[in-house]
């Protein structure tokens, strides 16, 4: 569907949704005609599904989970209204269709610890009666998160978006506030169109993003790929024993420089790590699978894959989630 020159202009905007056309056709190495070109065809397309500022959450939340559903007495039309009912909450992240043990994944963040049963109520009212087996993991590290490695084999995650919590919060003010939101939704938004908005020269603008981007609160500019539509995606599930410093950084050198991993994260819970993986057959996931088995046998506990069919929800910064973090 794709070829080697979309390939590059996907790249070279995975992590700079913002840069210029002349920036990104010269590291695709086409013409800025061509990159305008095949950049909106594959937005027609649906592998690009949009454009949004990444932003640092850990510099705001409490924490961030991820919530495992096995469902019953759905239906098609059930589905759909399980699915309609999470994605308008506002504190969600990602939501994946799979196909396996679970046939939902969320995840979330919450800006206090009493929000956890706060949210998880919420969801068990709407739709409690259809939920057969739930599991939820904490968050506590991100490994990696880019969707590099399907582009390129130089695939190491640049920043992590859940890292240590800090002790001082940033302290940025409504407008600051305003321009996350605006970019979280829609970071090709230009500085002129911002500036419009909210009534301020571009020039403020301009050095408000560059001071958000300075301090880290904004870490890149994420173009949304629709992965499905590239290769078939696993969700994969680790119980590792032993889980000293040691064998920590070993799994995060192995997961962030692992050419099929798109996501991985450090979790508390029924499993200790979770993983994104692509592969193009049946038979480059079994070598995956079985690699990891070889190299960590001696930590590895057990193990759980899920086929992903469907990202139905994808959000740095969900509608309405960052005035309630930050406010």
């Amino acid at each position: 569907m794709i070829d080697t020159k979309d390939k590059k202009l996907l790249l070279a905007i995975s992590d700079d949704a913002r840069g210029s056309l002349k920036k990104i056709a010269r590291q695709a190495r086409v013409s800025r005609e061509v990159a305008d070109y095949r950049i909106k065809k594959l937005e027609e397309l649906d592998i690009i599904r949009g454009y949004q500022a990444r932003v640092d959450l850990s510099l705001f939340i409490h924490g961030a989970y991820m919530l495992l559903l096995q469902l019953k007495k759905i239906d098609e039309k059930k589905e759909k209204e399980i699915i309609n009912v999470l994605k308008k909450l506002n504190y969600v992240h990602w939501i994946g269709k799979t196909s396996g043990e679970y046939d939902l994944l969320i995840t979330f963040s919450i800006k206090k610890i009493s929000d956890l049963s706060t949210n998880l109520n919420r969801i068990f009212d709407s739709f409690g009666e259809n939920i057969k087996h739930y599991s939820i993991l904490t968050i506590v590290k991100e490994f990696k998160d880019t969707f590099a490695p399907l582009f390129t084999k130089e695939s190491e995650s640049k920043k992590s978006i859940i890292r240590e919590f800090p002790i001082e919060k940033p302290k940025i003010d409504n407008i600051d506030k305003e321009i996350i939101r605006i970019l979280g939704k829609k970071a090709k938004t230009t500085n002129r169109e911002i500036s419009k908005k909210l009534k301020l020269t571009e020039e403020a603008i301009r050095y408000r993003i560059k001071n958000l981007e300075k301090k880290n609160i904004i870490m890149s500019y994420r173009t949304i790929i629709n992965v499905n539509k590239l290769s078939q995606f696993y969700f994969l599930m680790f119980n590792f024993s032993k889980l000293d410093s040691n064998n920590e950084r070993k799994l995060d050198a192995y997961f962030r420089l692992h050419n099929n991993i798109t996501f991985a994260n450090r979790t508390i819970g029924e499993y200790s790590v979770i993983a994104v993986v692509f592969a193009k057959e049946t038979k480059e996931f079994n070598e995956i699978i079985q690699d990891i088995r070889n190299k960590f046998s001696d930590i590895l506990d057990k193990f759980n894959t899920m086929i992903i069919f469907e990202t139905v929800e994808h959000n740095h910064v969900p509608e309405g989630f960052i005035w309630k973090i930050i406010h």
